[in-house]
Formats: C-alpha cells, structure tokens, sequence
C-alpha cells in the first residue's frame, strides 16, 4: 500500500468494531507518509470488499490504532455525517475511542 483514498472509520461498541463512516478529505503528503507508516504494522490482508457501501479493492488493517476525527452530528443510525481526519492518537487505545457529544 502507497497510497489510500478515505480512511475507513469503526469504533467499538459492545465489544464489536462497528463502521461509523469515512474520512476522504485530503491529507498533506507528509501526513499521508506518516499515516501509512502508522498503518503498516497493523495491515492484515488486502480484500477485495463486495458490500453495497464499497466495490474497490480495501487494504485491511486490524484495530489497534487511534485517529481523532471531527465531524458536523450523528445521523440516526450513528455514523458520522461529514467526517474529517484531524490526526492519530497515539495517548489513546480503541478502547477508548468514543463519540464526542
């Protein structure tokens, strides 16, 4: 993997990595160099994903890493509306991670 188009978002609820949206904004170069490294270790397989919400090719990566992400409100199923990468949080475990409200 070199490059990525939109991060795929999950958070854990009730101990299951649930999809709360995507991040596709754009990220400098260096950030982008940074983010992949960060990613590497974690990347278990690439999947080609057949799901209604993804046709492309997905590289995966097992849940162990933290990014903050802004986003406008919760739609009425809890995903992100107009998700943006901010940066990774390497204070922080999954286990952790929550919805700001």
């Amino acid at each position: 993997m070199d490059t990525f188009g939109a991060l795929l978002l999950g958070l854990n609820e009730k101990d299951k990595l649930t999809f709360v949206g995507q991040s596709g904004n754009r990220v400098h170069r260096q950030s982008l160099r940074e983010l992949l490294a960060a990613f590497r270790p974690y990347e278990v397989a690439e999947q080609q994903n057949r799901s209604d919400r993804c046709t492309r090719r997905l590289h995966v990566a097992q849940a162990g890493i933290v990014a903050e992400v802004g986003y406008q409100n919760l739609t009425d199923d809890n995903r992100l509306r107009a998700p943006r990468f901010i940066r990774l949080r390497t204070d922080k475990t999954p286990a952790t991670a929550h919805y700001h409200r």
